[in-house]
C-alpha cells in the first residue's frame, strides 16, 4: 500500500474525528473514524478498539485527532511521555494524540507481568488528564478538559477483561470507579435491635437507589423488604452537590473506630482535586471526609453494602444490571444461556454504534456499560 492510498469510510459520527497514521514519510494516510466498536486479534490476542482507532492498520504507529476549543496561548502546548505524545495545532483547531502501533501496544500488555505495570498505568494516566494540564496553561477552552478525558480514555485500545477502564476508569485491582451517566448506587443496609448482629436480632434489610444524573444525583428510591422500618426516615438525599467528577471507592475491609467502611464518594471539581484525593486514600485508606473534601464526601459505615448498576436494554426491554457484568453473566440470569445471533450496540459520543466481533463468544466476555442495547435469538 503506497502513502498516496487513502481509506473512505462511511461515518456516522459527527464528532469529526479523523485518524492521521504517521507510517509514511513523504504524506501521511488518513482515515476517518470508523462506525463501530470492534474487538480483533493482534498477535494471536483479543484486543477491543473504539471508533476512532478501529480502522488503524496493526503495524503502524498513528495520532487521533480531536477538534478543540483552542486557548489563547502562545506558548509550546504539548504533553509527553515515552509511549505518548499530545499536542494542540492551533491552525487546524485540533487536539492530536500520537500513540504506539497495536502490535508495541499488544506486546506491552503482553508481557506486564514483566515490566512494572504500575509504570504503564502512570503513564496512560498522565495522558488521559493532560488536557487538563493544557487547558491550566490556557492551550484549551475553559470546560473541555474534562470531556477529553472522557473521549481519550475511550480511544485507549484494552484486552478483555480491562474494557471497563475505557468508560469507567477502573483497572482489576483497583479501589474504584467514576460515576458516569445512566448509572445508580444501590446501598443496603441491615437494621438490627439492640447491640446485637446475630439472625435473631435483624429486623430487616433497605435498599436505596441513587440515580445519577450527570453532575448530580437524583432523588432516591427506596425499597423495604419488611413493613417493620417503614417508621425509618431512609430517603435523604446524598451529600453530594454537582461536580463534573464523581467517583466510588470500595474500603470493605476497613475497620474504622469498630464501624465498617464500605465505601467512600467523592466529587471533585477538577482531575488534579480528583487525584489529590486519591493519593491521599492510597497512602492511608482510614482517612475521613474531613481531610478529603467535606462538602462532597460520602462515607457509607456500618451495616451497610454498596455497589452499583447500569441501565441497558435487552432486546427491547430496559433493566438494570450489576455494574462489572459481562454479557454470559446477563444471559445465565435471564436463562437465555442458549441465545444466538448476538448483537450489542454501544454509545460512543452520543451516538450508538454497533460492537463487532467474530463470534458470540467474544461479545458475551464483554462487560457491559451504561446504555448498551442487546439483543439475541433464542
Amino acid at each position: 500500500m503506497t502513502c498516496a492510498t487513502v481509506w473512505a469510510v462511511r461515518s456516522i459520527l459527527t464528532t469529526s474525528l479523523a485518524i492521521l497514521l504517521t507510517g509514511c514519510a513523504t504524506r501521511p494516510h488518513i482515515v476517518l473514524p470508523g462506525t463501530q466498536y470492534r474487538i480483533t486479534e493482534v498477535d494471536g490476542r483479543e484486543l477491543t478498539l473504539s471508533p476512532p482507532v478501529e480502522r488503524v492498520p496493526i503495524g503502524k504507529a498513528f495520532s487521533v485527532q480531536f477538534p478543540v476549543d483552542i486557548g489563547k496561548s502562545k506558548q509550546d502546548c504539548e504533553e509527553a511521555n515515552d509511549l505518548f505524545r499530545l499536542r494542540i495545532d492551533r491552525k487546524k483547531r485540533l487536539l492530536l494524540l500520537e500513540m504506539p502501533s497495536l502490535n508495541e501496544w499488544q506486546a506491552l500488555l503482553n508481557n506486564l507481568d514483566k515490566v512494572d505495570f504500575r509504570s504503564v498505568d502512570q503513564k496512560v494516566d498522565a495522558m488521559v488528564s493532560a488536557p487538563e494540564r493544557l487547558a491550566d496553561r490556557g492551550c484549551l477552552g475553559v470546560g473541555s478538559a474534562i470531556e477529553l478525558r472522557h473521549v481519550l480514555r475511550d480511544s485507549i485500545p484494552v484486552q478483555p477483561g480491562q474494557d471497563l477502564y475505557a468508560r469507567y476508569g477502573y483497572r482489576p485491582g483497583g479501589l474504584g470507579f467514576d460515576v458516569r451517566p445512566g448509572m445508580r448506587l444501590k446501598v443496603q443496609r441491615a437494621h438490627f435491635e439492640g447491640a446485637g448482629r446475630t439472625v435473631k436480632d435483624l429486623i430487616g434489610t433497605s435498599t436505596v437507589y441513587y440515580p445519577f444524573l450527570g453532575l448530580k444525583f437524583g432523588r432516591p428510591v427506596v425499597e423495604l423488604d419488611t413493613k417493620k422500618l417503614e417508621g425509618l426516615q431512609l430517603g435523604a438525599a446524598l451529600a453530594a452537590p454537582a461536580r463534573p467528577i464523581y467517583r466510588l471507592f470500595f474500603l470493605t475491609s476497613y475497620l474504622k473506630q469498630g464501624l465498617r467502611r464500605s465505601a467512600l464518594l467523592l466529587g471533585a471539581k477538577s482531575v488534579t482535586h480528583l487525584q489529590e484525593m486519591e493519593r491521599k486514600i492510597a497512602a492511608n485508606p482510614a482517612v475521613g471526609c474531613e481531610a478529603l473534601d467535606p462538602s462532597a464526601c460520602v462515607s457509607f459505615e456500618g451495616d451497610v453494602t454498596v455497589s452499583a448498576e447500569v441501565s441497558v436494554t435487552v432486546n427491547g426491554v430496559a433493566m438494570w444490571a450489576e455494574w462489572g457484568t459481562p454479557v454470559a453473566s446477563l444471559l445465565r440470569k435471564l436463562k437465555a444461556e442458549q441465545a444466538t445471533d448476538l448483537r450489542l450496540r454501544r454509545a460512543f459520543q452520543g451516538h450508538l454504534v454497533p460492537f463487532d466481533s467474530n463470534s458470540d463468544d467474544q461479545l458475551k466476555r464483554t462487560a457491559l456499560v451504561a446504555g448498551d442495547e442487546l439483543s439475541y435469538r433464542l
